[in-house]
């Protein structure tokens, strides 16, 4: 981005009223916690990653065996 893009989108904050700006400030620190985040893997490595798969050090596969 550059300055000019920057100074336009000072000017239009300015001319918000204030009841917006809360709401403004709000999607601003959304936006920086998206930033924030690690990116997440692609594919299936991030599917495994988010349902917590291969995390625990404990071997379930022969108790759900004998339940079947």
């Amino acid at each position: 981005m550059n300055s000019v893009e920057r100074q336009k989108l000072l000017e239009a904050v300015n001319t918000l009223p204030d009841e917006s700006l809360l709401e403004l400030a709000t999607f601003i620190d959304y936006l920086q916690y998206k930033v924030d985040q690690p990116k997440p893997k692609s594919g299936s490595d991030f599917l495994i990653s988010i349902a917590g798969l291969g995390a625990s050090d404990v071997d379930h596969t022969e108790a759900e065996s004998e339940k079947i």
